[in-house]
């Protein structure tokens, strides 16, 4: 895809669940998911290995071992992506590499899968209470609730949805335009996405 190999494809996107695993463990504790929900405790039960290993610190409901992991996950996914991609050692810890697109790519990629999420939460909203609904609305529910302490419901329709998918796509527009402002020349940066 993109004049990329398959191999790095795959191992991108493999890569790219199991942090999105670790997002999901950090966003359930965080919001307090029921844990006997059958997808936290699938969630919570995948990642229990590694987030023990690497000591199962908490403060004030984040996990910072689960972050940790997904910053182990991150590097590893660029090293592997890097040596597929036969790229030279020097240039595989150029600053912009090493901190840049990481936490580029950790910002859009969490705001991809809380975009899902939302989704999700408000096409299982017209068909009542089911286990997935019960797992996407606490993880929905903060940020929906604040708007629509703002933007009231018009009739039956609650717009603060619109809203927010706006604002999300308003916001990756704007690092998007941000990224091409400090690297002109790194337009496949903008498919962190992908790898």
């Amino acid at each position: 895809m993109y004049g990329l190999p398959f191999s790095v494809f795959f191992y991108g996107w493999l890569v790219n669940i199991l942090i999105a695993v670790f997002i999901f463990r950090i966003w359930c504790q965080a919001c307090n998911v029921n844990i006997y929900n059958p997808i936290a405790s699938v969630i919570l039960n995948a990642t229990r290995l590694p987030v023990r290993f690497l000591g199962n610190k908490v403060i004030n409901g984040v996990n910072l071992s689960a972050m940790a992991a997904i910053a182990v996950l991150l590097a590893f996914k660029y090293i592997g992506i890097y040596t597929l991609l036969d790229i030279p050692f020097d240039e595989m810890f150029h600053p912009v590499y090493v901190v840049f697109k990481p936490l580029v790519f950790i910002i859009r990629y969490t705001g991809a899968i809380f975009l899902l999420v939302l989704v999700i939460d408000a096409l299982l909203s017209w068909f009542g209470a089911n286990t997935v609904s019960q797992f996407t609305r606490p993880l929905t529910a903060p940020i929906s609730e604040v708007l629509r302490k703002f933007i009231p419901p018009i009739g039956m329709i609650d717009i603060s949805f619109i809203i927010l998918l706006i604002l999300l796509q308003l916001a990756d527009y704007l690092a998007c335009q941000m990224l091409f402002k400090i690297s002109p020349d790194m337009a496949g940066f903008l498919w962190t996405l992908i790898i």
